[in-house]
């Protein structure tokens, strides 16, 4: 027969207590209360702060003889300390009070202890836990943006996981670069030595109302940001490369063509770097920066209007970096025939020249040479599309290749159109007399031509583009210097003559023949903008016609009124409006002006504060009485050491 000795030795631990309790209750230096006795297995006790060490240990130490286990918690209140003493059975042992039998017993329950609720704590702990370093400024759920929607997301993370970024290679030489430590390039913020040659403006708060009623992708930014899909952050584990990319992908992107729903950036040019074949290894991890690049430019330029948090220049700090990064592996990889001949070469200029652009980058003109360096050793625009016929080669036009060509051509046209005189030659991409332009056109009436989808401009328009371009590059060039006396210069200024009439000319007959056709309104738009400001190069520059001219107000007004109501996407109409702006005489006429590129700030970046910079010198300059040429904004844009690209 067994006996159960349980309640017995419960009994014995009850008066021990009791008997301990008594006499640290009559000790005058320390108090002891006892908290609960009433469950079978459990004992708690609470010294109050009069009792000192000693005699706390002394009483312990009776407990811990008969089984008992302590537990000391130091994160208790401030005004008392605790100790607390379980009691249980040798074969179950508990590391912890059982709170439900507080509950059973109606007692209050102390263990653990609660904690005041201190919010500064809360936001300090969370500010940790979601900031990747502490140098880096918190982020903002705007600068995180990007669309969940997209072409094979699963694939994209195996792939580029195992094709991680490596170091930018040294200026000395094109070997093979090292791999950072991370698997991923995580520039280091250096001084650039270089100081921002434009600063946006803080916008209102009634314009960041209409730039939210957009209905575009900027518009989304400002009212409904895009958190970016988890899988990303496989992909980018640098919170900087992640804000970025997102930004970039989402937004930045979207601002690089005119019909958002047909983007060849987002469908063709960045998966690229995403989903890397092995080919041209140095110009995938340029084209990755250049996208980086490209993405914190733009995404800076929002912080300073005051639509995404500030970050105090380390966004904009970023995009230099990761520019600076991105052209040394293009210095490494042109003298690499492989890269150079490869379209993701290509891809990567252009990415890269999109950063400049829209940060009014001066120092675009070495990447527009290793463009342009491509082409050339691919034997020519037509024969990098079609092959060469004499040599049995043919090729089909890819629509990659497709969007990289005439994109470059649009950056050739945007750059000598505002630094013709500083350049050496004339439009080569896209040179006159030459076919494989027109061979480029859409057969298909229903969807828009590729330059239209992304431009905004009606291809049969460049080649006039070219012309006048050309034109103006032999006038500035050479014509002030001649001297009419002499036959044979008299002869060439005759010829000169003669070919600036048939430019007119042939603009009329486009303008009559080609704008009723045109189906879509904003390839309507850009295109008659575009032939406006033409028309007042031609008649103002190369016929001497006075600004003040009626032909040349009719063309500038037609073109503010084009700009004032061509919609949301205004992109590519900052030069007609530019040329208009710099004939204006009226102060009616200038703060009509003014108000429509202040309309233009939420879709666009640095490019338009620039503009409006040099728009207000050349008005200042006209009223101090200059000559044309010292009001030109071409003259300008040197004259402020801001020589960049504005389109």
């Amino acid at each position: 027969m067994q006996i159960n000795t349980k309640p017995l030795y419960a009994l014995i631990l009850l008066v021990t207590v009791s008997f301990l309790a008594y006499t640290y209750y009559h000790s005058p230096s320390t108090e002891l209360i006892v908290l609960d006795t009433m469950s079978e297995q459990n004992v708690i006790v609470q010294f109050k702060k009069t009792s000192s060490s000693d005699e706390r240990q002394k009483a312990i130490s009776e407990l811990t003889s008969k089984g008992a286990k302590v537990v000391n918690d130091d994160n208790v209140d401030s005004k008392r300390d605790e100790s607390y003493a379980s009691f249980s059975d040798p074969n179950s042992f508990a590391e912890k009070p059982e709170c439900r039998r507080c509950v059973n017993y109606g007692a209050e329950c102390v263990y653990p202890p609660k904690k005041r609720f201190d919010p500064q704590i809360i936001e300090e702990r969370l500010r940790k836990r979601h900031v990747h370093s502490s140098s880096s400024p918190p982020v903002h759920r705007h600068s995180q943006v990007i669309s969940g929607e997209g072409p094979s997301t699963v694939p994209i993370v195996s792939i580029f996981q195992a094709h991680p970024t490596p170091a930018p290679p040294s200026p000395g030489h094109g070997g093979p670069p090292t791999s950072y430590a991370s698997g991923v390039c995580s520039p280091s913020l250096r001084p650039l030595g270089r100081t921002p040659l434009a600063q946006v403006k803080r916008m209102d708060p009634m314009e960041l109302l209409m730039a939210l009623c957009r209905d575009t992708r900027m518009g989304q930014f400002f009212s409904e940001p895009v958190d970016p899909p988890e899988f990303l952050k496989d992909i980018f584990p640098d919170e900087d490369e992640l804000r970025c990319f997102h930004h970039c992908f989402t937004y930045t992107l979207s601002t690089m063509v005119v019909n958002e729903e047909i983007n060849p950036w987002v469908d063709l040019i960045i998966p690229l770097f995403l989903c890397p074949t092995g080919e041209a290894p140095l110009s995938v991890s340029a084209l990755r920066l250049g996208t980086l690049a490209t993405g914190a430019i733009h995404l800076a330029s929002l912080e300073e209007k005051g639509g995404a948090p500030n970050t105090n220049g380390h966004t904009r700090s970023l995009g230099f970096k990761y520019r600076e990064e991105g052209v040394k592996y293009l210095r490494a990889a042109r003298d690499i025939k492989e890269e150079m001949t490869s379209d993701v070469f290509l891809a990567a200029c252009m990415m890269m020249s999109n950063a400049d652009l829209i940060g009014a980058n001066q120092f675009w003109r070495e990447v527009l040479r290793l463009a342009r360096a491509s082409i050339h050793l691919r034997g020519g625009c037509e024969r990098a599309l079609f092959g060469n016929p004499k040599e049995g080669i043919y090729l089909r036009p890819t629509a990659l290749r497709v969007c990289l060509v005439e994109h470059l051509v649009l950056l050739e046209v945007i750059c000598e159109y505002n630094l013709n005189f500083s350049l050496p030659v004339p439009c080569v991409v896209l040179d006159e007399g030459t076919g494989w332009w027109e061979k480029l056109e859409r057969k298909d009436p229903v969807l828009p031509d590729t330059i239209e989808s992304y431009a905004g401009i009606h291809r049969s328009e460049m080649p006039l583009v070219v012309r006048v371009n050309n034109l103006l590059w032999e006038h500035l060039q050479y014509f002030k210097y001649l001297n009419p006396t002499l036959d044979s210069q008299s002869a060439w200024i005759a010829d000169f003559n003669q070919r600036t009439a048939t430019i007119c000319k042939d603009l009329d007959v486009w303008y009559e023949k080609v704008v009723p056709v045109i189906r879509h309104k904003r390839t309507r738009d850009g295109s008659v903008a575009l032939w406006h400001g033409l028309q007042i190069l031609v008649k103002k520059e190369l016929r001497g016609m006075a600004r003040g001219d009626a032909e040349v107000q009719k063309h500038a007004m037609d073109s503010l009124d084009i700009c004032e109501q061509v919609g949301p996407k205004v992109e590519g109409m900052s030069w007609p409006l530019l040329v208009a702006s710099s004939v204006l005489v009226e102060p009616f006429h200038r703060q009509r002006a003014r108000e429509i590129i202040r309309s233009f700030t939420c879709q666009t970046a640095y490019e338009t504060a620039v503009v409006e910079e040099v728009i207000e010198e050349c008005w200042r300059r006209m009223d101090d009485g200059m000559d044309d040429e010292g009001c030109s904004w071409r003259e300008i844009l040197v004259e402020m050491g801001c020589a960049v690209m504005l389109g």
